[in-house]
């Protein structure tokens, strides 16, 4: 298995001081050498906008963004910790495939821009909060083929997440808030599962192409247009502090507890957590939180990090950490 080159991501002291210069220094060619590498980001403000490009990977021998353990969100914003804040051009491009980004907090206030944007394959993103603040942005941009995203809350924004290219992009336990457009599929297949889209003008979008959705659920009359299993629409949502930005669900939700998917077994893209990692059980929520009482389950790093469908490397190399 290939060994996993650890090197931090840290405002002074680590290896690095922005996530570009990390991705700037990977080897060209991670199959040949028989590595993963892996940027470990600690709480702090990165204003360098950040191109992954250049370096040849597959499935076992990719690119890693990860926020610390302690260092990052807690399912909401949080200005204290890990965060991505650009405020010209794409945020986070993505134009190799495999690369993962995992518990980052990203945000773009440019124009006509992206916040992030996969032009490559094979993509994975877990744990996110995004957001594009600009003039007619979007958050997510899907542009290659097989594109993952789970346990993200994109709000805020012109269009949360958009569909333009490529085959079979797997949108699972989302949470899309205050979007003028939430999800919208211009060309070819979005599978959508679990997805929440509350507010903004039209919260499903179709196009062109293939619109999978399965329990599924807006606030408008939209997530049933293109039929599938379990979808809902018209409903209410009720958040934790929707105006301070926290979209956990509130105890009182009657429109996503409980009506969510098991997708533990999913065929394409299988997991069990939430965005604050808190295990999944029962009959699932939809959206990004996995509604949990107080008082229930305290989630450790081994958690945090169990859900990563990468195998595990043989050997670590820890760089000045």
């Amino acid at each position: 298995m290939a060994t996993e080159i650890i090197k931090t991501i840290r405002a002074s002291g680590g290896d690095y001081t922005s996530r570009s210069a990390f991705e700037a220094a990977v080897p060209a060619n991670l199959v040949t050498l028989d590595q993963q590498w892996s940027g470990v980001i600690d709480a702090f403000e990165d204003t360098i906008a950040v191109t992954v490009a250049g370096t040849t990977t597959d499935a076992t021998r990719y690119v890693e963004f990860r926020v610390a353990s302690g260092q990052g969100h807690a399912g909401k914003w949080d200005a204290t910790k890990a965060k991505l804040i650009v405020s010209a051009g794409t945020a986070f491009y993505n134009d190799q495939p495999y690369t993962r980004i995992i518990g980052d907090q990203i945000s773009d206030s440019a124009n006509y821009d992206v916040t992030l944007r996969d032009n490559f394959g094979d993509f994975r993103g877990d744990k996110l909060i995004l957001k594009e603040t600009g003039t007619e942005g979007l958050a997510v941009l899907l542009n290659s083929n097989n594109s993952h995203l789970r346990n993200s809350v994109i709000y805020d924004s012109f269009v949360g997440i958009q569909n333009n290219l490529g085959a079979n992009h797997y949108v699972y336990n989302c949470t899309i808030q205050n979007c003028t457009t939430g999800l919208k599929n211009v060309a070819n297949t979005t599978i959508g599962k679990n997805i929440l889209v509350k507010g903004g003008t039209t919260c499903f979008v179709f196009v062109a192409g293939t619109m999978n959705l399965s329990y599924c659920a807006s606030s408008d009359a939209t997530a049933d247009d293109w039929g599938g299993t379990g979808n809902r629409i018209s409903q209410t949502f009720t958040f934790v502090d929707e105006t301070g930005d926290d979209f956990h669900l509130a105890v009182g939700d009657a429109g996503a507890k409980d009506y969510g998917v098991d997708l533990s077994g999913d065929a394409n893209y299988p997991f069990s957590d939430d965005i604050d990692g808190q295990t999944r059980s029962g009959t699932w929520d939809i959206g990004a939180d996995e509604y949990v009482a107080a008082g229930g389950e305290t989630i450790t790093i081994d958690k945090w990090f169990k859900e990563l469908s990468r195998p595990i490397p043989h050997k670590v190399e820890i760089v000045n950490y």
